[in-house]
């Protein structure tokens, strides 16, 4: 071991640890000119290590010198993935019978296999939402366990928030004209690029969005919008819904989170929406958080780097 690290000393890291993605990764975080910290999962051997790659600046704001610390989680990393395995075999094992229930099931409200009656529609409706639940919990738990398990990829590149925000709602009008909900992309066309993964983002905001749809009612106004806060781009998604009790603002964004049935509050979804939302705008060096009162409204923020128009 001693010998390995003084072999080490003094040399281009990529001589001692020589994993292409790393220094994609770090190259990326360089031609963005942002100074952010990014952790990145990598595998030497029989060993896993989460590296945190920070770049340092100097006087003039450049990045002079990129920091990596190398933490070796092989403990943990053996057992998520006996977990992750377990959670992605189920999930997958889900799908094909619940695609074939939920094929079924519509063929059989459209009467092609014959007629029913009311009470039968009626049977059949509920099975029908109850299985588009179960396929969002599937969904969602495939997605989680990817993310987790770092087999998620992503494309991070300088693009336009306005951009993925108009590809995010267009298809989501329909749905709130239908109940009579308002909303609105207020974010400006001239705003600056993001350093960012837009398909993740899309699904950030799409499920935000969505969420503000369950908790709104004909009226009711939803609105995306964004601000340059220092080296950060605020996205907010607001609603004027039913709004979220205090004491569970933080709890929200927990894996499986549900209130008790006894509570006037109700969760409405799988319980794992917002944990997701959490872990892709973590893996993009964001934040995100809520504000919320009762009868008033909601409003989920979270951040991302902005990118140097000058990269």
């Amino acid at each position: 071991m001693e010998s390995k690290k003084k072999n080490a000393i003094d040399k281009h890291f990529l001589l001692s640890v020589k994993d292409e993605k790393l220094f994609e990764q770090i190259n990326a975080i360089v031609d963005s000119k942002f100074n952010i910290n990014k952790v990145e999962q990598v595998k030497y051997g029989d060993k896993y290590y989460d590296v945190t790659i920070t770049p340092i600046k100097n006087y003039k704001s450049e990045i002079s010198d990129i920091l990596l610390v190398f933490h070796n989680i092989t403990e943990f990393k053996e057992l998520d993935q006996a977990k992750d395995d377990f959670i992605s075999i189920i999930s997958h094992e889900f799908k094909t019978p619940l695609t074939s229930i939920m094929m079924g099931t519509s063929m059989i409200l459209e009467e092609k296999i014959g007629a029913i009656n009311d009470k039968q529609r009626s049977t059949l409706m509920a099975i029908e939402e109850e299985s588009e639940k179960l396929t969002e919990l599937v969904n969602e738990l495939i997605e989680l366990t990817k993310i987790e398990s770092g087999k998620e990829m992503y494309n991070f590149k300088c693009c336009s928030i306005f951009g993925i925000a108009q590809n995010t709602v267009k298809p989501l009008y329909n749905i709130a004209n239908e109940k009579g909900v308002n909303l609105t992309n207020t974010i400006d066309e001239d705003m600056p690029c993001v350093y960012a993964d837009p398909e993740k983002i899309t699904w950030v905001l799409n499920n935000l969005i969505t969420n503000a749809l369950k908790y709104t009612d004909a009226g009711d106004d939803i609105t995306i919008s964004a601000s340059v806060d220092g080296d950060f781009m605020q996205i907010s998604v607001k609603d004027t819904g039913a709004g979220i009790p205090k004491e569970y603002k933080d709890k929200i964004f927990d894996k499986f989170f549900h209130v008790q049935n006894d509570d006037e509050f109700e969760i409405k979804g799988t319980g794992l929406g917002l944990a997701v939302v959490k872990e892709i705008v973590e893996a993009h060096g964001g934040k995100v958080w809520c504000e919320s009162d009762i009868d008033v409204g909601s409003n989920f923020m979270f951040t991302l780097p902005i990118c140097d128009e000058r990269g």
